[in-house]
């Protein structure tokens, strides 16, 4: 993740846990895996926040704020999204990656079997966005300047007057 990237899901995760302990799931074949991820890892911790990877999200639910999912290649039981329900239900977040690779290898289906399975209500893609006036050198890498700033997550150091990728 870039800075303002690591601001953006920081001030998430301050509008959104109700709590510091937050869950990495790793039980469902991701390649994001959190070690992928230790400068954000840090700043988070920094922020507070107790960031751990598990590979038995159903036992380890109980002793969590939020939950951090990512791009899995392996669908999810009933029982654990039955556990994740409850876990929500109960006040607790759940956050869903993922990434458009625009193949499919990374099974967007089981991000959005689990949004059903959760009730929300977007769903994710494996589109693939293109802007040729305004991006960071090659036309897939949309970028853009345009926050709403009353959504509250674009506030902080690196996020003001800054350019994102899409």
């Amino acid at each position: 993740l870039t800075p303002a990237n690591e601001t953006f899901m920081i001030n998430a995760y301050d509008s959104i846990v109700d709590g510091d302990t937050i869950l990495w799931d790793e039980g469902h074949d991701q390649f994001w895996t959190l070690d992928r991820f230790g400068d954000f890892e840090a700043a988070a911790e920094g922020a507070g926040y107790a960031i751990d990877a598990t590979a038995d999200l159903e036992a380890d639910l109980s002793g969590a704020d939020a939950v951090v999912i990512t791009s899995p290649a392996a669908a999810f039981s009933d029982s654990e999204v039955s556990a994740l329900s409850d876990f929500v239900d109960d006040g607790g977040a759940v956050f869903l990656h993922d990434q458009s690779d625009f193949e499919d290898f990374d099974a967007t289906a089981n991000l959005n079997d689990l949004a059903s399975g959760l009730d929300f209500r977007f769903r994710f893609n494996d589109d693939q966005v293109t802007d040729e006036q305004n991006n960071a050198g090659q036309s897939f890498v949309p970028t853009t300047s345009n926050f709403n700033t009353a959504f509250g997550f674009f506030e902080g150091e690196g996020l003001e007057n800054t350019t994102q990728y899409l």
